[in-house]
């Protein structure tokens, strides 16, 4: 043998368990391999002591058989054949399933090339069997076929995964270990040349079920050249499939279902199989430096020696999810899981870390929890069935008892016995089921109630609708022990599978009767669907069609249920359109408008709508330059000019007589528009409003709200030219140079010793206003002051206010007018505000207040001076 490796793998796990009467005894098979003188076949044979028969099965003949095994003990027989060029490889597995007394067979076939001709290397161990397949020179790849027998589903499940060998690689043969409650059993391959391609060497590390047969299997393919983790596989007993998970991982531990890989790039990754989710549940720590871990049933410790941590993790079957710790340590060092608790030394003592359900992570011992997953009630023929697996925390080295005389160190699937039997006959289950755990310093038990629990059944069916002749494939997708379909709420005969074929529409229905009773799927409505004959398309839209102004609304008379509608301009699909039995199409053009009409039942097309569109004419209006014209002329307006054209003219709404041409002369003011009309198609269309205007030729007279004699810094003058007339522009100017203020006929400024006017424009003509020139006058600027601000009662003081030569004084107090008081000072005798209007010529001012006040009232006192009376008289500040 001496052709590169195509290299099959089948790895055959028996895992069998009877019912009280099957599961613990099942029958020894022999296979034989016969030649007829020129091609070999695998002859089996079974003595069935419940049939009191022998039954016979044998294969197909083929050109030579490499190699074929036979696991008596486990009622499994195995072969790998080839059939020369241009032909088949095949590799096949063979069980007699006990239960339903039937054998099952799967057989595997890939092409092969002219020069393929051997196959070699088998081993087979308990219930393990793994055969090899060699490739020739220019297929360089490898298929590996993992399974077992499941005597459950009775069927072989099988997985397979692909790998490229690159290259040459010989190896001298296959060796198989494998028992049941063997935990760490391998099937490996040894005695590889050496060589470039040595590193292509694979490793098969297989966790098999306990010996009750309906456990977790977890395998994983491991590259021992390039140190990658390839495959990750479960077993689920609940569902009966083999599922895998892919990574590219460096190296790994595991324990009890539990696997930590570790992928050279400071990457952690940890997985756990979820019975209840059917699926692998993954975390990953990115990142991390760590240099040691250890794990324990369900938890697990990881040590970072550069960054002083530990890192905690348990699996928490009831949040489904991985719940992490992270502590900062002194050291790390003797890390280790001992009943779920992790322990370390820091330098300075032990330090150990635990998991509670209900508080977390914390600084305790790990809570013995005993948690366990029980699947629903499911059913084989005969009876029912419980499966049960063990999530529990916190011990290492633990023993389960499961109330049923089953006790084991395992995680995996358990297959409840309940009164000595694994099957349970009659009425559907509902019981409690108490399971206790023990580690070595402690136990703890949990009950689960085991319910039966079934699902309303959902129907299916291969096509909703019935064409006519046609059929409808109806299917319930939960199974049962007995069916009975129903159309319109009543039995349909001989409908007693868990599918039917129906031919006419109605409402259909299955009873379905299982292990937890009778339930009534969904009820689901098939109806017929046809193409009707003579589809009619019509349009809603009123004449003429015009190319610009209104939409064309198509209608086909019918509107049917899951039928395409395709609307068409002559040859040319309407985008524009919606996929239903109407459509609506803008601005449409002259042509045969019709609908293609399709489903599953074929396809129609309606009859033609023949559509002339006419062109629809221009009205965009114009001017011959501005928008008014001067009294006594005329503005021209026009629309584009049309051949068979009609062109009706309006002035504010109201038709203008004799007005019949593209062209107009606007002679009075108003709103013009004009309407254009193809007086053959009747398409028409009308221009926009525009508005015209009669100006008349510009006066201006300016006119000022102030004397043109005014006071230094007076504001609020206004100059005006009167109103705002549309069209007129206004040029404000001082001393004959524009101001650049707004267009408007009034102006606001504060006036100086300047000139002003204004020049008023239009297209009539310009007209200058008047000038205005203002003459200024300073004003007088008082500042009042005072010797005193408070005085005695009969007393005065004195008031002076600024003087100048012409000014006019005029005092006040209190805002009244002092008679006489004209000078440039007061004598103030009397408390009050004072203040004094200063005038000159023609502007006046007036100054600041000035508030005076007395400083008390008279008193008299009496002083006796020995025998005299001397009479004084103070001045007191008032109170």
């Amino acid at each position: 043998m001496k052709k590169k490796l195509l290299f099959f793998v089948c790895l055959l796990l028996v895992h069998i368990v009877c019912a009280q009467k099957y599961y613990d005894s099942p029958y020894p098979i022999t296979a034989t391999q016969t030649f007829n003188g020129s091609q070999y076949r695998i002859e089996c044979s079974v003595y069935d002591s419940s049939l009191a028969t022998t039954l016979y099965y044998n294969t197909a003949y083929y050109d030579e058989i490499n190699t074929f095994i036979v696991n008596s003990i486990n009622s499994i027989a195995v072969f790998a054949s080839e059939v020369h060029a241009p032909a088949y490889s095949y590799a096949g597995c063979i069980a007699y399933d006990f239960e339903i007394h039937q054998w099952i067979t799967y057989i595997a076939q890939r092409p092969v090339s002219s020069v393929f001709f051997s196959m070699s290397g088998a081993s087979t161990s308990g219930n393990t069997v793994a055969l090899s397949i060699w490739n020739d020179d220019l297929q360089n790849n490898i298929t590996y076929y993992i399974g077992y027998y499941d005597i459950i589903h009775h069927n072989f499940q099988i997985a397979s995964s692909y790998a490229n060998s690159n290259g040459s690689l010989w190896f001298d043969g296959l060796y198989g270990g494998f028992g049941l409650g063997n935990d760490d059993s391998e099937l490996y391959m040894s005695n590889f040349k050496s060589g470039s391609f040595i590193n292509m060497g694979y490793i098969f590390s297989c966790t098999p079920g306990v010996d009750d047969g309906f456990d977790e299997l977890t395998s994983c393919v491991y590259d021992v050249g390039c140190g990658y983790e390839l495959d990750v596989s479960a077993f689920d007993a609940e569902t009966g499939s083999l599922g895998f998970y892919y990574g590219y991982d460096a190296s790994y531990i595991r324990s009890n279902g539990m696997y930590l890989v570790n992928d050279y790039k400071g990457d952690i990754h940890f997985k756990k199989y979820d019975a209840e989710y059917h699926t692998w549940v993954s975390d990953t720590l990115a990142g991390i430096n760590i240099s040691g871990w250890v794990i324990g049933q369900n938890v697990f410790a990881l040590k970072d020696n550069v960054n002083h941590i530990v890192i905690c993790g348990v699996y928490n079957f009831n949040q489904h999810c991985w719940i992490l710790d992270s502590v900062s340590t002194l050291a790390i060092t003797s890390l280790a899981v001992t009943n779920g608790t992790v322990t370390w030394n820091d330098g300075t003592g032990i330090r150990s870390r635990g998991y509670d359900q209900v508080t977390g992570w914390g600084n305790y011992n790990t809570t013995l929890t005993p948690i366990f997953y029980v699947s629903n009630v499911s059913q084989v023929s005969g009876g029912n069935l419980i499966f049960i697996r063990d999530y529990s925390i916190g011990a290492t080295n633990y023993r389960i008892n499961y109330g049923d005389g089953k006790t084991g160190t395992r995680n995996d699937w358990h297959l409840y016995k309940k009164n000595g039997s694994y099957q349970y006959q009659g009425l559907p289950l509902s019981d409690t089921i108490c399971y206790t755990v023990y580690s070595s310093v402690d136990s703890a038990t949990t009950c689960v109630p085991v319910n039966c629990f079934k699902p309303i059944p959902v129907i299916s069916t291969s096509q909703q609708y019935l064409c006519a002749g046609d059929s409808a494939l109806l299917t319930v997708a939960t199974g049962g022990i007995s069916y009975q379909w129903l159309q319109n709420n009543s039995p349909l005969a001989g409908a007693t599978n868990s599918t039917c074929q129906v031919f006419t529409p109605g409402n259909y229905q299955c009873l379905v009767t299982d292990i937890c009773g009778v339930k009534y799927s969904n009820q689901l409505n098939l109806q017929s669907l046809s193409i009707p004959p003579n589809l009619i398309i019509s349009t809603t839209t009123q004449g003429p069609f015009c190319s610009i102004g209104n939409n064309l609304q198509l209608q086909a008379n019918l509107q049917l249920p899951l039928t395409n509608y395709i609307w068409m301009h002559d040859t040319v699909l309407l985008t524009t359109t919606t996929n239903n039995n109407s459509g609506i199409i803008s601005s449409p053009a002259s042509g045969s408008y019709y609908c293609i009409v399709a489903n599953t039942c074929g396809t129609d097309t309606s009859s033609f709508l023949f559509l002339n569109v006419g062109q629809t004419p221009s009205a965009s209006l114009n001017t011959n330059g501005g928008v008014g014209f001067c009294n006594g002329d005329s503005l021209l307006l026009s629309v584009p000019p049309c051949t068979n054209c009609s062109f009706e003219w309006t002035n504010n709404g109201n038709v203008i007589p004799n007005a019949f041409d593209s062209l107009f002369y606007a002679k009075i003011s108003g709103i013009y528009s004009c309407k254009v009309t193809d007086t053959i198609s009747g398409c028409n269309s009308t221009s926009g409003n525009l508005t015209i205007y009669s100006f008349t030729m510009p006066v201006a007279t300016l006119t000022s709200n102030k004397p043109d004699t005014i006071c230094s810094n007076a504001a609020g003058v206004t100059l005006s030219v009167g109103t705002l007339v549309y069209g007129n522009n206004y040029i404000w100017r001082k001393n004959g140079v524009p101001l650049g203020v707004s267009n408007s006929p009034t102006y606001n400024l504060v006036a100086t010793s300047d000139t002003y006017d204004c020049i008023i424009s239009n297209p009539c003509g310009a007209d200058t206003s008047n000038a205005i020139t203002f003459t200024i006058f300073n004003t007088p600027q008082p500042s009042a002051t005072t010797t005193a601000t408070s005085f005695c009662p009969n007393d005065s003081v004195l008031l002076t206010v600024t003087s100048g030569n012409g000014f006019i004084y005029q005092w006040k107090k209190s805002g009244f007018t002092l008679q006489g008081a004209t000078l440039n000072t007061y004598y103030a005798k009397a408390i009050g505000l004072y203040s004094c209007v200063v005038t000159n010529m023609i502007c006046s001012a007036t100054s600041n207040q000035i508030n005076i006040l007395t400083t008390g009232v008279p008193n008299t006192y009496i002083i006796p001076l020995a025998h005299n009376i001397l009479l004084s008289k103070y001045c007191y500040p008032s109170i």
